[in-house]
């Protein structure tokens, strides 16, 4: 089934948290927050253990958002304890849904609302 989703309005996107693993590759991590920033209510960026000069770009990142939170890891644990890092902090009150992310993945323009809505 295919559908335009251009024009369709989401109001459940803002009930959705994005959990993104972030691991040395700056661009990747740019290209996936630009992506998903409109289309969800918030992002959590979980860094795994990356060296001080991708930390230092997720931290310009950082203050440029609001919905943004960064978790910054100590040692790299792999995707899978990363991922949980960022599940633990979520308000369950806030979100209805979770969608997790690496920071190779860039989402197209609607995806979440086409997620949403099928």
């Amino acid at each position: 089934m295919k559908e335009n989703y251009k024009n369709l309005k989401c109001f459940e996107c803002d009930q959705v948290v994005a959990v993104v693993v972030s691991f040395n590759d700056a661009k990747a991590i740019i290209n996936c927050v630009d992506a998903l920033i409109n289309q969800v209510g918030s992002i959590i960026v979980v860094d795994n253990c990356s060296n001080d000069e991708h930390r230092s770009i997720l931290k310009d990142i950082e203050y440029s958002y609001i919905n943004i939170t960064f978790i910054y890891l100590l040692s790299n644990f792999g995707i899978g304890a990363a991922i949980n890092s960022g599940l633990a902090v979520i308000d369950d009150k806030k979100f209805n849904w979770v969608l997790t992310m690496d920071q190779d993945s860039v989402p197209s323009r609607n995806m979440v609302k086409a997620m949403l809505i099928e």
